[in-house]
């Protein structure tokens, strides 16, 4: 087809022709291929496939993982909850005291310790066997904190909440545990009897009434 234009006739190639000159490169390069092959041997062909397919297979694989969501590489472990009483005879205020003074934590563990009894504060004890951190803090009423032991899952906490009751001449303590892995839940139960009820009655004579 011919139009005119401001600088004389030009002429405009049909998309039939557009096409057909298509068609002759693509004829073109799988002549170059046959013929490269023919020239250098089946170990050039099985060469040629293996890479032709690589370089489709990376571009495929690039083209998805730039638009999908990123994976969760995430362990979900299956837990539990159970909650434990226990009475001291002491005032609130000097069991709360108790679990947020380094001093004090250090003499039931019967070892070094470090706690930090602020909200935020963390806490190691027990030879780094027991770690964590208190995220909720009421003077003389109640503690929450982040709790592990450290073979647990990384970065896997159990919550404790401990509630301090006043009963007139005596504490109860509720602590509530949620989050502990299912496998340790006895030995969890047992740990806070032994190296935290037991231990601080012995320490500090609250288990014994005195008259």
């Amino acid at each position: 087809m011919i139009l005119p234009t401001a600088n004389g006739m030009a002429k405009i190639q049909s998309t039939s022709q557009s096409k057909a000159k298509l068609d002759k490169t693509q004829v073109g390069d799988t002549r170059c291929i046959i013929s490269y092959i023919f020239r250098h041997g089946s170990r050039a062909c099985t060469s040629f496939l293996t890479s032709l397919f690589f370089f489709f297979f990376v571009g495929q694989i690039s083209s998805s993982s730039s638009t999908s969501a990123p994976v969760n590489t995430g362990v979900k472990i299956p837990t539990c909850k159970f909650s434990m009483r226990e009475k001291f005879l002491t005032s609130p205020a000097d069991l709360y005291r108790v679990f947020l003074n380094q001093e004090m934590v250090q003499a039931f563990t019967h070892a070094p310790a470090t706690v930090d009894g602020e909200k935020g504060g963390k806490f190691r004890l027990l030879d780094g066997n027991v770690f964590g951190e208190f995220t909720e803090l009421v003077p003389d009423e109640k503690i929450v904190m982040k709790w592990r032991y450290n073979n647990w899952p990384s970065e896997h906490y159990a919550t404790i909440t401990m509630t301090f009751l006043d009963r007139s001449s005596e504490t109860e303590l509720k602590v509530e545990c949620r989050g502990v892995p299912d496998n340790d839940e006895e030995r969890t139960k047992e740990g806070w009897k032994k190296y935290y009820f037991e231990a601080i009655k012995q320490t500090f004579g609250y288990g014994a009434r005195l008259f």
